[in-house]
């Protein structure tokens, strides 16, 4: 009777594999949330830039032309795509340090101009030594990867755009 109750290796397999799959999925969810709400936001973002940019350009009152039609939409993918491509780049150069003399500058200026601020005067050496260069990889990538998916929005509409247009 004993040895009917004794498992299999393959049972014992599945059972610890069972465990481990429950195990996973919350240690998983704690990682995966700051991804996705930061994708989420951007995207948001974006598809708010590029209905601004539609309703800047009267696309949702004016009769249009087909080929007008793909023109304004190419053109509403492409603003939010190259913000975000461009806000990559700045984030790239600022990691670099190309920015520091220019926070250094307005940091000093406004101790001068605010009285309230306690004024500790540091050097210039000083003030490097506190602003090592920050790895904003993740966050780089993010605004690549939203930027790039508009970009490629813009040029599906602009081929579609160049096989009706007509001038």
């Amino acid at each position: 009777m004993v040895e009917n109750s004794k498992e299999t290796p393959k049972e014992e397999n599945k059972q610890v594999k069972e465990s481990q799959i429950q195990e996973v999925p919350f240690k998983e969810r704690k990682r995966i949330w700051p991804f996705i709400i930061r994708y989420a936001v951007c995207i948001a973002v974006g598809v708010g830039l590029f209905f601004l940019t539609l309703y800047l350009r009267n696309f949702f009152t004016d009769e249009l032309s087909q080929a007008n039609y793909y023109r304004y939409l190419a053109d509403a993918f492409t603003i939010p795509g190259m913000f975000f491509i461009f806000l990559a780049l700045l984030f790239v150069v600022a990691a670099k340090g190309a920015f520091r003399g220019l926070g250094y500058a307005l940091r000093h200026v406004g101790r001068m101009l605010l009285p309230f601020i306690i004024k500790k005067d540091i050097t210039y050496a000083e003030y490097l030594e506190g602003h090592e260069t920050r790895k904003n990889g993740s966050i780089v990538l993010t605004f690549l990867i939203v930027g790039a998916l508009f970009i490629i929005g813009a040029i599906v509409f602009i081929a579609l755009f160049y096989k009706v247009y007509e001038g």
